[in-house]
């Protein structure tokens, strides 16, 4: 199936986009779909012709669940990803593209408004590389490693371990309940790590994201840079 499946993804997305590696789905209680060496090509020239390269993906669906409102990911394993967005000196970015799907029909195709639930996300020795055409610019993100899960009480624990332009990143914290997040609605958070020599910690309750009426939160800030 690799053939037409490459050829609906770049159907799908406008996107040339290539399975240069092994493709396995096993189906059960969990769909698990397993691949290796994914490229997708930037649409325009670009530093870099590559706009996506994914060495290893490994994720497993609750089968059931794709024939209800709300998709369950039980696990998304990402492994050696490398993002490289680009813009020319008009500010036109290497990932815009004459045939993408046109907004009209994003809106229909997406028209059941399926939710997508993340349980476990883990995803590791990955690059995003950010370059402006207009302010001859790089900004890149390393991210050695980062794990997501949701615990019994709905809450997502997030840990991060990476890089920003040489800068080391460290960051833990609990977001949610998940169904609030989804709603937009009554979500609180406590996290806590530092930006290079930056300590940053905060805790507090967002009542609403569309119509905040009394959101309430702290936030410490100690180090040098400051």
């Amino acid at each position: 199936i690799k053939g037409p499946l490459e050829r609906y993804l770049s159907d799908t997305t406008g996107y040339a986009i290539q399975l240069n590696g092994d493709l396995n789905i096993d189906i059960g209680h969990l769909t698990e779909l397993t691949a290796t060496d994914i490229q997708a090509t930037a649409p325009v020239q670009s530093e870099k012709p590559d706009l996506v390269n994914l060495g290893h993906l490994k994720l497993a669906v609750v089968t059931s669940s794709l024939f209800k409102d709300s998709i369950i990911l039980d696990s998304l394993l990402v492994d050696a990803l490398q993002i490289n967005l680009e813009t020319d000196a008009e500010g036109k970015g290497n990932w815009q593209n004459a045939d993408s799907p046109k907004e009209e029909t994003v809106k229909e195709d997406s028209a059941e408004n399926k939710k997508i639930i993340f349980k476990d996300v883990s995803i590791t020795n990955t690059g995003l590389r950010f370059h402006s055409g207009k302010s001859e610019r790089t900004e890149n993100l390393s991210i050695v490693s980062f794990k997501q899960k949701q615990l019994a009480d709905g809450m997502l624990e997030s840990d991060l371990v990476g890089q920003l332009n040489g800068r080391s990143i460290e960051y833990t914290g609990h977001i949610g309940p998940y169904d609030n997040l989804l709603k937009g609605e009554k979500v609180s958070f406590e996290s806590s790590g530092h930006f290079g020599e930056l300590r940053i910690k905060g805790k507090g309750f967002i009542d609403s994201f569309l119509k905040p009426q009394r959101p309430r939160f702290t936030i410490n800030l100690e180090g040098p840079d400051v």
